[in-house]
């Protein structure tokens, strides 16, 4: 019997011994799954329960046993002050096909990890430490993250240092710079590979990335590799960028029809200018070509990269660029244009002109260079102001669009870089993986996107908020999405809501985002990488050259520097670049990513 007692004891040791996480030497931490099981990839996943920030998690298997309680003592919950919800309420992304959360916290003491993530001026904070969002995912997880701040006013030089200094935190932001991508950054020792431990311990994001075809095409290499962590949502977003006009202008004039065609524009643009008597009517970048590929997509053509059954082609290049260009500059010749929109410094165009302009009545439409949800909280200027989207541009009426701009299902940003990676130097990557895992939660992913329940957002029913008194009303008198920055950040690497977070500022959001939404993108050329580290490198040489050809000569067509009777001249010359070689190399990643 003593011995008995004995052995009993024993055991009883070892598995306290092996009971908490563990870090150092490579090894990854006994992190638990999820309380709702979400599955690897291509399993069903669980639907969780349908409530919000705190709830208990999945509904499991019915032949599952009970859980016996949390694995670790979850820390005592903060303090944060509760305000009142307001009338301003919204729906939320309804994401019943991952976990609602994981079994909190995820470790039994605390452990710290070092994340490198640039950011530019905040006025209420200056490190995201700071934060109540990221204060509640520490608290919750028992995972601390020590944040360090490079300003990204000179991002990619910052990267480029970053990287040769050797010296990396566990965990970096924008990773998609990293020159040759994922794979060469994996076989320089820089990046991990992710796979197994996705397969270990991030069930939820396995099961969201493979949720659709294009979110697993879009997160793995040609390689096989899965190498960073993205923003990732179950479906298509709608686009939050594309043409738009002064609908208050229109309405002063009698305009009441949206312009439909080219011609429709021609008019449009003459009677509002003419009416309302801005400087000019519409406001292109400086490149003289359009973004997203305004009007040019009525020759279903793109302004840059496009694709058409498979084939990889360059816009510029194709005959019906000639159009546009004579489309533009007979614009310019009649006062539509900005008279030095050449003049513009391509970082500016968007504040300066877009918002600024825009909002000062300098003109009367804009290409769709800004986000509609950066028009509702910088919009300078008229605050009688009133924009709306338009669809792409149409030769003639019933024609059908197949480019525009498209979120897609997974997000890098406007950098196309906004992924997360971990590094080498992490000695601890299972526990951070599962830390990842809890962003790909409904809890952790209102967390980021929506701050902290009570402080800026009541849940009144399954995914359906009510912002609260403190942010709609907030003491600053600020544009409550402005303040509610204050609460919240760290937008990265976690569920896709971006298109709805903008609803409660005006509900006009919502319709005007569909109204893009109705035209196809079937021709755009996908956000993927070069094959190899050294086909990246090949095509930057050729595309860099190419590009400022194009920006810097374009112009000149438009302004009549140069003749449109010379126009075969441009396409020689694009072709004397080695035009062809780029297009392989375009059209060999685009079959792999079809081959996936």
């Amino acid at each position: 019997m003593k011995k008995l007692l004995c052995l009993a004891l024993v055991l009883l040791m070892i598995f306290a011994i092996f009971a908490g996480c563990t870090k150092g030497g490579g090894e990854t931490a006994n992190t638990p799954a999820p309380t709702s099981n979400s599955g690897g990839s291509g399993s069903s996943g669980g639907s969780g329960s349908s409530g919000g920030s705190g709830s208990s998690g999945g509904s499991g298997s019915s032949n599952e046993p009970e859980p016996e309680g949390p694995k670790f003592t979850p820390n005592p919950p903060l303090d944060w002050p509760q305000y009142p919800p307001t009338d301003v309420e919204q729906d939320v992304l309804r994401y019943d096909m991952v976990a609602q959360t994981k079994e909190l916290p995820l470790c039994g003491q605390k452990e710290s990890f070092s994340c490198w993530w640039p950011i530019g001026t905040n006025q209420y904070w200056e490190n995201f430490g700071e934060v109540a969002n990221i204060q509640e995912m520490e608290n919750r997880t028992n995972v601390h993250i020590e944040y360090f701040h490079p300003s990204n006013n000179e991002l990619n030089a910052a990267f480029a240092l970053m990287i040769a200094s050797d010296d990396y935190c566990d965990m970096v932001f924008y990773a998609g710079l990293y020159t040759g991508g994922g794979d060469k950054a994996i076989a320089d020792g820089v990046f991990i590979r992710l796979n197994e431990l996705i397969d270990e311990y991030a069930p939820n994001y396995d099961f969201i990335r493979n949720y659709t075809e294009d979110g697993r095409k879009m997160t793995i290499t040609s390689q096989g590799n899965i190498w960073s962590f993205y923003n990732i949502c179950f479906m298509h977003m709608p686009g939050y960028m594309g043409m738009n006009i002064r609908k208050d202008f229109m309405d002063r004039v009698g305009v009441t029809e949206r312009p439909v065609t080219i011609d429709d524009w021609d008019k449009t643009l003459g009677v509002l200018k003419d009416g309302i008597g801005t400087d000019y009517a519409l406001a292109i970048p400086p490149s003289g070509i359009t973004r997203h590929s305004a009007f040019l997509s009525a020759w279903d053509i793109g302004s840059e990269w496009f694709q058409r059954d498979g084939k990889a082609m360059y816009g510029p290049v194709q005959p019906e660029f000639r159009n546009y260009v004579e489309l533009m500059k007979g614009w310019y010749d009649k006062g539509y244009l900005r008279n030095d929109f050449y003049a513009v410094p391509p970082d500016d165009y968007n504040m300066e002109v877009c918002l600024r302009e825009y909002g000062n009545n300098k003109m009367v439409a804009a290409d769709g260079s800004n986000s509609f949800g950066n028009m509702l909280t910088m919009f300078g200027g008229d605050e009688n102001s009133y924009v709306v989207a338009v669809r792409q541009p149409l030769l003639q009426k019933g024609d059908v669009c197949h480019i525009r701009y498209d979120q897609g299902v997974v997000n890098k940003g406007v950098t196309n870089a906004e992924q997360v990676a971990i590094t080498t130097a992490c000695t601890n990557p299972g526990l951070l993986t599962s830390w990842f895992d809890y962003r790909y939660t409904y809890e952790g992913a209102m967390l980021i996107y929506y701050g902290v329940p009570g402080l800026c957002y009541v849940e009144t029913s399954p995914y359906h908020i009510a912002i609260t008194e403190n942010i709609i009303n907030n003491p600053d008198g600020a544009n409550p999405m402005t303040y509610m920055g204050k609460y919240k950040t760290g937008w990265a690497a976690t569920l896709g809501e971006y298109t709805n977070g903008w609803y409660f500022l005006d509900p006009a959001y919502g319709v005007e985002i569909q109204v893009w939404a109705q035209d196809k993108c079937d021709h755009n050329y996908p956000d993927i990488d070069m094959l190899t580290a050294e086909d990246a490198a090949e095509f930057a040489a050729l595309y860099n050259d190419i590009k400022t050809y194009v920006d810097e000569t374009i112009p000149k067509y438009i302004i009549g520097t140069i003749s449109m009777d010379k126009f075969d001249d441009f396409y020689k010359q694009l072709n004397a670049m080695n035009l062809a070689r780029a297009i392989e190399l375009k059209q060999a990643a685009l079959d792999d990513y079809n081959s996936r």
